[in-house]
């Protein structure tokens, strides 16, 4: 091959070498421009993680807000329907100093306030309310008046004497014929419960005259609003 043709060969080798080595450096750039977007876009990220932090910390704090009005309303409410300790020892006091000792025994079993009647006089075998009884149970009324009680609950009790049925019976009308007492004279806006147990719930011994006196008996349970502890 003539000289000057090896000469333009050889030139235009270089040409083509030279044109490829462009290309590739030209492309290159292209290759790491999303790790520079990347960069680019961290400083925004961390902006909007700041902000939903900022939103996270006012979101809990807006709810530990919510949550003590709310524990604050129930406070106040409870305490609008609350008894003091003090103040129910007091009633108690001058419930047992209404009756005498022979009538009735008053004492507390927990929040509630227990009127034991001993002396209710009924007729044997009767519910019928004597008028011994009618006094007794105008002291019961005055209590009631003065505690207010939210509910009271009345329990008839009876001696062993008898069949275990007619006792049942006997209890039960004892019980309602004070429910209806206390009715009508003014606990008729108080929730009233009355129930007979027999025999079933003895105090005392019913091999004894003394013991089955008091296993006849009639219990009167006053439920105040609620005691503060």
């Amino acid at each position: 091959m003539p000289v000057l043709a090896q000469y333009f060969l050889s030139a235009f080798g270089c040409l083509v070498v030279a044109a490829c080595a462009t290309s590739k450096v030209e492309e290159f750039p292209s290759a790491v421009e999303p790790s520079a977007d990347i960069e680019r876009m961290e400083p925004q990220r961390g902006v909007l993680d700041d902000a939903q932090a900022d939103d996270d910390r006012e979101g809990d704090a807006l709810q530990a807000e919510s949550d003590n009005l709310d524990a604050v309303d129930v406070s106040e409410m409870d305490a609008t329907e609350m008894v003091s300790e003090q103040e129910f020892d007091q009633k108690m006091a001058a419930a047992k100093a209404a009756f005498k000792p022979e009538e009735a025994d008053v004492f507390r079993d927990g929040d509630r306030l227990i009127i034991r009647l001993k002396k209710m006089a009924f007729p044997p075998g009767k519910s019928t309310l004597s008028k011994e009884s009618l006094g007794l149970l105008a002291k019961v009324r005055d209590q009631v008046s003065i505690l207010g009680p939210s509910s009271i609950t009345i329990e008839g009790h009876t001696d062993s004497t008898g069949s275990r049925t007619t006792n049942q019976q006997l209890s039960e009308e004892r019980a309602f014929a004070i429910e209806e007492y206390l009715r009508t004279q003014g606990a008729g806006d108080t929730e009233i419960t009355a129930m007979g147990f027999a025999d079933s719930n003895p105090i005392a011994t019913n091999s004894t005259e003394a013991g089955r006196s008091q296993n006849r008996r009639v219990d009167i349970i006053l439920e105040p609003t609620k005691v503060a502890h």
